[in-house]
């Protein structure tokens, strides 16, 4: 899921570590780069693992759209 997130322009505009070190400085990177792991990966154990139907029946573009805002005001770029 974090590979199709990607692949739909997700993160267009932080292209990488580096630049989220640069935007941030190196404890914010760090840390939104944590909690933008715990965003998908509650959302891989919902989907996959527990099978919750109201998420395991979400086509990838809804995830994509639902999803994607609360990415953004993680990572600060509201």
């Amino acid at each position: 899921m974090a590979v199709f997130l990607l692949d739909r322009g997700l993160w267009t505009s932080v292209s990488g570590a580096a630049a989220l070190t640069a935007a941030l400085g190196p404890e914010q990177a760090a840390a939104r780069a944590g909690l933008v792991s715990a965003q998908l990966l509650g959302l891989a154990l919902t989907r996959h693992l527990l099978r919750l139907p109201a998420v395991a029946h979400l086509a990838p573009d809804e995830i994509v759209s639902t999803l994607a805002p609360a990415v953004r005001a993680t990572l600060g770029q509201h």
